[in-house]
């Protein structure tokens, strides 16, 4: 189901979740899975790129959306971005970040790696879409990590 979402939405950037070497592996496993299923992405840093009128967005799986990294304003500012048609926030945690869950609106689609987080989004939102999706890391292919490289392009 998630490759279909990702599909209908033609070319896009991805964003990934910044954090330690669990986000590596789910970033990793991410593109692997992109470039599997051959879906047009373009990796971006963590700021929204100037210049561009309109963005289509997937922002990556972790477990930052919550209130102890310091990351909330960030994320409030960059999920508020008018730009923004379309986004697609992969499998995330969240917990204690009222003021992130009440911007996602009709563009989002979110995926909850866990009940918890999804009964506590929906309980805030029910204008986003929110789904229970599976953490990226577990789409990754054990022949990605021989040697311990990741196959990368960001």
């Amino acid at each position: 189901m998630l490759t279909e979402i990702l599909r209908e939405l033609g070319p896009f950037l991805y964003m990934i979740n910044q954090g330690n070497v669990g986000d590596a592996l789910i970033a990793a496993s991410t593109v692997a899975l992109f470039e599997k299923e051959g879906l047009p992405f373009i990796p971006c840093g963590q700021n929204l790129p100037s210049g561009m009128e309109e963005i289509v967005l997937v922002y990556g799986g972790g477990g930052g959306f919550v209130p102890w990294f310091g990351m909330l304003p960030h994320y409030v500012q960059l999920f508020s971005d008018s730009r923004i048609r379309r986004c697609v926030i992969l499998p995330q945690s969240f917990r204690e970040c009222d003021e992130l869950v009440d911007v996602l609106d009709e563009r989002f689609t979110v995926c909850c790696r866990e009940r918890a987080s999804y009964e506590y989004c929906l309980s805030r939102n029910g204008r986003a879409r929110f789904l229970l999706a599976d953490d990226m890391a577990l789409v990754a292919d054990a022949g990605m990590l021989k040697n311990g490289a990741f196959p990368c392009r960001f």
